[in-house]
């Protein structure tokens, strides 16, 4: 005979140290209680806090739920009736852990650009300087062209 209640507190231990274990918030809260159309018991639970898409992803695919009677199965994800739901099979029980489907948006037409108040003006540009030598070697830089009439300037002076 199976026991609804049992596995109930079971699923609800699993689920609060997985959640312990990464230090998360979110809870499994208003448990109904179901038969499926085979007769089998269906407990169904919904999963709330800031992010439970992810806890409920992680839960499915990291904790190792302990099944060890006949006809038990492993946690898989269903999407139906607008909810994501993990499902699994434990002594005899389903067990349904869901949160609601968030749809992506549609992409709509795309927004229009807004001016801003007063446009920034740009920083005067320099021009590059394009000397071509005869020896092939690269200009010299405007500052070193700079420094060197410097020095020249200073030695002609004395």
């Amino acid at each position: 005979m199976t026991d609804p209640i049992a596995v109930r507190n079971a699923a609800t231990g699993a689920w609060c140290l997985f959640m312990q274990d990464r230090r998360a918030t979110e809870t499994v809260e208003n448990w109904e209680t179901s038969t499926t159309p085979d007769g089998s018991p269906c407990l169904s639970g919904q999963v709330v806090g800031d992010n439970p898409a992810l806890a409920l992803r992680l839960f499915t695919a990291d904790y190792p739920i302990p099944l060890g009677k006949p006809g038990d199965l492993r946690p898989t994800v269903e999407y139906r009736d607008g909810r994501v739901v993990t499902v699994w099979r434990s002594a005899g029980v389903w067990v349904e852990l869901w949160h609601p489907e968030t749809p992506a948006p549609r992409p709509g037409p795309p927004a229009a650009a807004q001016r801003p108040a007063r446009p920034i003006p740009a920083p005067p540009r320099r021009t590059a300087v394009t000397v071509t030598t005869p020896s092939g070697r690269l200009p010299l830089s405007q500052r070193l062209t700079n420094t060197r009439r410097q020095y020249a300037s200073k030695e002609t002076a004395r």
